[in-house]
């Protein structure tokens, strides 16, 4: 019997899994679950029963709230308490709004009306450490604030029906735990917007409740009088006969069809997945401004349809159409027939590579054609989908770049795209194969072939490659490992399909369309041999036509894969891009240095042909002109190096005041810093340095110290999580934050968006001109406002123009088999690789000496007659060579014949160069205007020509390298001969030029060349003929 002033304990609410159960205090006394409204009148002191009470980290106890006295126990809400709401964690951002009651939208005299509405994203508790999403939910608050439900987007289920909700208002990133689910906050949303996704989701289903349904009141039957019923008449058993055994034994008859599932007005479901029964488009094909694809043809049809599924248009999703640009939505719609094999060649792959070049949205085309493809068929059926899955492969530097773009594009909620990034690995991936919750995996090639063994059981409906030129080879372990994977459409994205040389061609051909070009083996027989010796030097007539009839038939054959555009069609978009070759003087202890080593035994035995490749001489030579500091350095490390066994001690060059990271050693550094203290003095431009080597970076960003300029460094020891910061950073902030970006050209020359700088500076160049053309693009792209100003440094007469005409012979292979541009070489003789390991100190520009131009370097091109005049003459000199058998001639003559093919060959090579402007800033210095910052430090500096007999130094160390007589000045071109026949032509620098007479970084030449409109003038003045 209890005494009769005992109160009862209220009851257990539910869900107390975890609960912490803890003695009233003057702190829990003013604690409740319940709203505001519902709190009852304050507790009596002498209560001292122990209530449950769940304890957050996150949660504060509040000392102005209030708890239910026990009494209050009789209220019948607090007998049976609901679903708590549990706030997690506030976004802390400074936009974040402060919690406050949320805003009561019901209308007078209605306390039932839902409001405000929240789109979340949802999940069951997890205890892993990489927690993951369970999809999209609808968060709605309801009776004026106090109570919410959660239902999913996706489905319409309704995954809780109510829970209590005392947190006001929610922002962005806001966390919390209601019924079993934890949720975020992603945005609010009004109600027209809830009740279109209401409509999609659930049709004729509303997720607001509209109070419990009226009391059904029973209705009394009229009373009917009892009828006398005869009695029962027995029944003989025996009589009755047994049932029919197909009756006994057979099948239940079939339940009668719902109609419901029939009507054609019903909205899709649960019950009735997908777009309904009734064949159509997902969106309207109507419509103003819609991107309707290709429709399937009888043949495909036959091939891909055998059920005779309905055909129904597709149509790019209207919100994305508005953001693609003409060419971007012709690129879609070829992406779109190739992968669904309705080009003339369908039964042979569905698979095809975007080569265009950087900056003209290969990753928005993609990502438009992923969403197609997964949203909408041809054929149509309810569930309406071409694949359900796509893997993205790039490198991983990319891999939080295409997360991003996913998100700008379409949002989180079209596609749940999985992005393995560092902080993933195998597990996420085999979370991807084994749930269908997912869309899009994004990943890295060397993370891909940790874990493709995943995918032998998981087919996959389409491989998108970005950097696809790493395919390079079908033997190579990357190429490989998608022989794992069975995916039918493939795609590869390059800007630069072409590299080194045709069997780089080959194995992306073979990648998206097996077997169309057969085996490498033959591939190499009918098209890579012919091709490669036509464009050899000293090849015959007959050798030439035959390797170009080749190169247009693999021409042909591969465009029905190959899409590519150049950059000019950004000209209507974007603002004028003006590309610039500023060829630099070098500094005195460049040039001895650079003769030293041309001198030394090591490369003089490479001359005489002796076994090695020359690459140790040629790295050394690249550093020097950057910096000779860069040797120095490896001088006077540990152990031997290649600069040792060239040069020995380095200090013997340097004066004894030698400080380090002082730009006036370099040529180029000189001109870097002229430059850049240009700019800052006199714009608000910033500037991205780009430079192959880190060791060059770091000597930058010692000067950039030094002069106090503010700056941003981004290298291959960045962590990938800060290098989007890092970007950003630079992209919002002003030029006193961030002047200048320190850029590695391998690390951050791929994917990036710099569009915070509009003048770009190319420190040194690289054999491969991808990483140079991948690393220039990273300004000239959407959402630059200013002028774009991209300068290539080059020392002049040194390896530096070598590399240069090096990658102009690379590029015309490329444009030969994909533009069918038939106007250069790419192979260096043996003579031209002797060149490499020469001085030249007679010119400011040996690339235009050897162009042989009748330009007047004011900023002109060759005239087309002028031209077409050199290059008959030297083909009419060649042509008894190519014809008639050699009788007996003389040995001068067949002399003069090389070499005027010589000069025909080098000529040939770098005919892309008619297309540029040319200014000698030597003798025409006034004449040089396509950039104001340029042109200034040109006059300026138009006056300082160290001539023969002008003021030098007088100290000891000066005197003492003037009267060396070792071999430093070995190895130079300084004969003055004509080599590359200029006859009557102008000497470029005027009569007497010298390069070691020249001020330290000045510029020399300038090739200039423009993206807009006003080139177009230029480049039809000097386009250069067929060299056939």
């Amino acid at each position: 019997m209890d005494p009769p002033n005992h109160i009862p304990a209220p009851p257990r609410p539910r869900g107390t899994l975890g609960l912490k159960r803890t003695a009233p205090s003057a702190a829990f006394a003013r604690t409740s679950f319940a709203p505001p409204s519902r709190v009852a009148a304050a507790p009596s002191p002498a209560a001292t029963t122990k209530r449950a009470r769940l304890i957050l980290p996150t949660q504060n106890l509040d000392p102005d709230d209030s708890v239910p006295s026990p009494t209050a126990a009789a209220d019948p809400v607090l007998e049976s308490p609901a679903t708590h709401t549990l706030l997690l964690s506030r976004n802390a951002s400074p936009h974040t709004r402060t919690a406050s009651p949320a805003p009561d939208t019901s209308a007078p005299g209605s306390s039932r009306r839902s409001g405000p509405f929240y789109l979340c994203t949802w999940r069951k508790p997890q205890a892993k450490k990489h927690k993951t999403w369970d999809g999209d939910a609808i968060l709605i608050v309801k009776d004026a604030g106090e109570r919410c439900a959660l239902i999913c987007s996706e489905t319409g289920k309704e995954l809780v029906g109510s829970a209590r909700f005392a947190h006001g208002q929610l922002a962005s990133g806001d966390e919390l735990a209601l019924g079993g689910k934890e949720i975020e906050v992603d945005r609010q949303i009004d109600e027209p917007e809830y009740r279109r996704l209401v409509a999609f989701t659930r049709g004729e289903l509303s997720p607001v409740k509209k109070g419990p349904p009226p009391t059904a009141v029973r209705t009394p039957k009229p009373f009917v009088a009892p009828i006398k019923r005869s009695a029962i008449k027995p029944v003989d058993i025996n009589a009755l006969a047994p049932a029919r055994a197909e009756t006994f034994y057979g099948k239940p008859a079939p339940k009668p069809a719902r109609s419901h599932l029939l009507d054609e007005s019903r909205v899709s479901g649960l019950i009735n997945p997908g777009q309904g029964r009734t064949p159509h488009p997902r969106f309207d094909p109507n419509e103003p401004g819609a991107i309707v694809m290709k429709r399937p043809d009888e043949g495909h049809q036959e091939r891909h349809n055998p059920k005779g599924l309905p055909v129904v248009d597709v149509v790019l999703d209207p919100q994305l159409a508005k953001a693609l640009r003409p060419h971007q939505i012709e690129g879609v719609k070829f992406l779109y027939e190739r992968v669904m094999g309705m080009h003339a060649d369908g039964e042979k792959g569905q698979g095809a590579i975007l080569a265009d070049e950087m900056g003209l949205g290969k990753t928005l085309q993609t990502i438009a054609l992923v969403l197609t493809l997964l949203k909408q068929s041809c054929y149509y059926t309810p569930a309406s989908c071409t694949i359900e899955r796509a893997i993205i492969v790039c490198p991983l530097t990319l891999v939080k770049n295409w997360k991003r773009e996913f998100k700008k594009w379409i949002g989180t909620n079209a596609l749940n795209v999985l992005c393995i990034d560092e902080g993933r690995g195998r597990q996420d991936v085999a979370r991807f194969v084994r749930s269908k919750s997912y869309h899009v995996l994004v990943i890295g090639y060397e993370k891909l072939r940790t874990c493709k063994d995943l995918f032998k059981d998981a087919p996959v409906g389409l491989i998108v490659c970005d950097e696809g030129h790493r395919l390079k080879s079908k033997e190579a372990k990357t190429t490989q490992m998608f022989d794992e994977l069975s995916a039918e459409r493939k795609i590869i994205l390059s800007g630069t399909p072409i590299q080194n040389d045709l069997s780089e061609f080959f194995a992306m051909i073979d990648f998206v369309a097996p077997g169309m070009l057969n085996s490498y083996a033959s591939f190499k027989k009918i098209f890579e041999e012919p091709i490669m010796r036509s464009r050899a030097q000293h090849c015959s007539k007959h050798t030439k036509a035959t390797g170009q009839a080749r190169a247009s038939a693999l021409m042909t054959i591969t465009n029905d894969i190959i899409l590519r555009r150049t950059a000019d069609i950004l000209s209507n978009f974007l603002p004028p891009k003006k590309e610039m070759v500023l060829f630099c003087s070098p500094s005195p202890e460049q040039i001895r240095i650079y003769q030293s080593i041309l001198a030394s035994n090591d490369v003089r035995s490479l001359l005489r042909g002796d076994a090695g490749n020359g690459l140790l001489q040629i790295g050394v030579l690249r550093k020097l002109c950057n910096t000779p500091e860069l040797l120095r350095r490896d001088s006077e490390a540990d152990g031997a190096s290649a600069t040792k066994t060239l040069v020995g001690d380095m200090a013997r060059y340097f004066p004894p005041n030698f400080v380090r990271n002082d730009a006036r050693f370099s040529g180029k550094l000189v001109c870097v810093m002229q430059l850049l203290e240009k700019l800052r003095a006199e714009t608000d431009d910033k500037v991205v340095l780009v430079s192959n080597f880190t060791s060059t970076l770091d000597i930058v960003e010692a000067m950039m110290r030094k002069k106090r300029y503010s700056y941003l460094r981004l290298d291959g020891k960045t962590p990938q999580d800060e290098r989007m910061d890092m970007v950003n950073q630079f992209n919002r902030d002003g030029v006193d934050s961030s002047f200048v970006f320190l850029l590695s050209a391998k690390s951050g020359g791929v994917g990036l968006n710099l569009i915070g700088a509009n003048r770009l500076v190319l420190i040194d160049s690289d054999w491969n001109p991808s990483t140079d053309l991948q690393a220039m693009a990273r300004i000239h792209r959407d959402g630059q406002k200013k002028v774009c100003y991209i300068y290539r440094l080059l020392l002049s007469g040194t390896m530096d123009e070598k590399i240069y005409q090096r990658q102009i012979s690379k590029l015309g292979l490329t444009d030969s088999l994909i533009k069918g541009d038939k106007s250069s070489s790419d192979t260096f003789s043996q003579e031209e690789l002797r060149d490499i390991f020469t001085l030249h100190l007679d010119s400011p520009c040996i690339s235009h000496r050897q162009l042989v131009c009748d330009c007047d370097r004011r900023g002109g091109g060759a005239s087309l007659d002028g031209l077409a005049e050199g290059m008959d003459a030297s083909q009419t000199s060649v042509a008894s060579s190519d014809d008639d058998l050699p009788g007996f001639v003389a040995a001068s003559q067949h002399v003069v014949d090389r070499a005027h093919k010589d000069k025909l060959d080098k000529r040939k090579r770098l005919l892309a160069l008619y297309k540029w402007a040319h200014y000698d800033c030597v003798q025409h210095p006034e004449s040089f205007e396509e950039d104001e910052m340029v042109a200034a430090l040109v006059r300026q500096s138009s006056s300082s020509v160290r001539a023969n007999g002008a003021k030098k130094s007088e100290d000891e160390w000066s005197t003492s390298m003037a009267d060396r007589a070792d071999d430093l000045f070995l190895g130079s071109d300084d004969s003055g001969r004509d080599e590359d026949g200029l006859g009557e032509q102008q000497m470029d620098g005027g009569e007497g030029f010298r390069l070691d007479n020249m001020q330290t970084g000045r510029i020399l030449f300038v090739f200039a060349k423009n993206s807009d409109k006003t080139s177009d003038k230029v480049e039809s003045e000097t386009t250069p003929p067929a060299s056939d």
